[in-house]
């Protein structure tokens, strides 16, 4: 894994698969962004070092996970909930009524935490 947020495999095949596996990806969605091909492309021409054995990333964010949720329970003010990741890396938060998101955030970039403040606006199913 380069990195998740790539979004980007490759394949390498014979060429007399390449119009199936065209096809496919054609089929599956229309575009990667040029920026990421790039990326990648430039990692692979240069064959970068990778580490010797690589962590399944599952289980590596299974890890970070649990770190999370323990330092969420440890830090965060009483009557805060989250869920946890399930299949993602994200954790969603919501705040005890009366605290803003933005009030967090000069203590979490002070901490080297990455916080993405905000307010998510619910709307009742009509």
């Amino acid at each position: 894994m380069l990195a998740p947020g790539l979004r980007l495999g490759y394949v390498v095949a014979p060429m007399e698969l390449m119009p199936k596996l065209l096809q496919a990806k054609q089929a599956s969605d229309l575009h990667t962004p040029s920026f990421n091909q790039r990326v990648v492309h430039e990692v692979v021409r240069e064959r970068l070092p990778r580490p010797a054995r690589a962590d399944d990333p599952r289980a590596l964010h299974a890890r970070s996970a649990t770190r999370w949720s323990a330092a969420l329970r440890r830090h965060m003010p009483a009557g805060t909930t989250w869920h946890a990741p399930q299949g993602g890396m994200f954790f969603w938060a919501r705040l005890p009524a009366g605290l803003d998101a933005m009030q967090l955030l000069e203590h979490a970039v002070a901490a080297g935490v990455a916080l993405r403040a905000g307010r998510a606006v619910l709307c009742p199913h009509t």
